[in-house]
């Protein structure tokens, strides 16, 4: 969220790793896996539990939007309002000075603010009957409102799985429904998108946009991607993978005729978090003549899995960089930034089999790139910070761009030339 990325001077090719945006999706998929890797006893009161996992975060979540709430009246109040709406951006953005629009089913200033300190203090801005409502104070707090909603929903989907500890085949089942529900949730956004919307706007178009059918593009684009329920999926198949990884015990090293030993190194408990839909292959090569199973996956080879998927990743990164166009289809042109975005969305659940199951292999607790991510730099400063660090950069890149160019950047003046629930990063050059 920082940095320009038009050519020459910006970030340039890597704004292409829009369509590797696969960090949202891992992030549901760890937030189930952490609270269900400890197999404890169901919650016996949702609102208790609830309110227990928010008690931690909820105050700097309450004073980030304070901070947001300042920096957003320097820019917008009844002398900068413009009462004309528009979903995407004007030609004149840049260079009329501050000003703002109302939230798109308002019409004025002061019910706009309101209705936008009671979306957010409630966590209800990725509903569809709440965002319409509201201007995007906390651009990227969006995630905060899934959050709630899939802590609402943990204590049944815990509950549920519970009563099938250990066992396998239906653990295996429930896998499957998963990945089902996830490829549902695929086609849903995009089939409708791309045979709902023809004559959308399109850089380069063969026919002439029709308005409305742009200006429902982007409800369904936004409204479709945010909307809590379809993200259960990947929050269900994170407690799931804790569910796998304890009936499964990967880190345990097992061979013909002896006991069974723990593998388990001691950044396990602090750096793996996850494994998700990818069933894990428990053994090995057959050894010898008689045909039988000498040996099980040990710790030091799901280390070497952890590293080689760490390559993968990092290749696929490097190919979306480079060569983006040969992963967009036909129908999503250069330039098309609505197309782009769900775009990108699909691919950030297709490639999440393949990032789950890397981080399944960290859980093990063996491999490079565990020690690498087990520095005190990373566990002891970063990891902490984190979340403050998500919910306080962008007041950290309007302050930074305030004090460095005198002005503000702003939800308006730089909107995207869609209707999204962020704008366009701080414009920075990427040096």
């Amino acid at each position: 969220h920082v940095g320009k990325s038009p050519q020459p001077e910006g970030w340039a090719s890597f704004a292409n790793m829009r369509l590797f945006c696969i960090q949202m999706p891992g992030f549901f998929t760890l937030a189930g896996f952490s609270l269900a890797q400890s197999m404890g006893p169901a919650p016996k009161s949702i609102l208790k539990f609830v309110l227990a996992r928010l008690s931690p975060l909820f105050p700097m979540y309450l004073v980030s939007l304070l901070l947001l709430s300042l920096n957003l009246l320097v820019t917008c109040n009844p002398s900068t309002f413009d009462s004309a709406f528009h979903w995407e951006a004007q030609p004149n953005d840049l260079t009329r000075g501050h000003f703002c629009e109302p939230a798109p089913l308002l019409k004025d200033w002061g019910s706009s603010l309101v209705t936008t300190w009671v979306v957010f203090i409630f966590g209800l801005q990725a509903w569809p009957f709440a965002w319409p409502f509201s201007w995007w104070l906390s651009s990227y707090a969006w995630f905060s409102s899934v959050y709630y909603f899939a802590l609402f929903c943990y204590p049944y989907i815990y509950t549920q799985l519970l009563k099938l500890r250990g066992k396998k085949r239906p653990l295996l089942g429930v896998l499957a429904v998963l990945m089902f529900l996830q490829c549902v949730v695929i086609t849903g956004f995009w089939a409708p998108f791309e045979l709902g919307f023809p004559d959308r706007y399109k850089p380069g178009g063969t026919s002439p946009p029709v308005d409305s059918q742009t200006d429902w593009a982007n409800w369904y684009t936004l409204g479709y991607y945010l909307f809590p329920p379809l993200w259960l999926p990947t929050f269900t198949g994170g407690i799931l993978s804790a569910f796998l990884f304890d009936a499964y015990r990967p880190y345990v090293e097992r061979g013909v005729g002896t006991g069974a030993k723990v593998v388990r190194s001691s950044t396990q408990s602090r750096v793996g978090r996850t494994l998700t839909r990818v069933v894990p292959v428990q053994r090995i090569a057959r050894l010898g003549s008689d045909g039988k199973w000498k040996k099980y996956f040990h710790g030091y080879v799901w280390g070497w899995i952890t590293d080689a998927m760490t390559l993968v990743l990092i290749s696929l990164a490097i190919i979306t960089i480079v060569t983006p166009e040969n992963l967009r289809p036909d129908s999503v042109p250069d330039g098309d930034k609505q197309g782009i975005r769900t775009f990108g969305a699909v691919m950030s659940r297709i490639y999440v089999p393949i990032m789950a199951f890397w981080l399944y292999a960290m859980a093990v607790g063996r491999g490079f790139t565990v020690w690498l991510f087990s520095r005190p730099l990373v566990l002891d400063v970063l990891a902490p910070a984190s979340y403050n660090i998500y919910l306080f950069h962008q007041w950290t890149g309007q302050m930074y761009w305030l004090i460095t160019r005198n002005e503000m950047w702003s939800y308006w003046r730089y909107r995207k030339d869609i209707y999204w629930f962020s704008p366009y990063p701080v414009p920075v050059d990427w040096w």
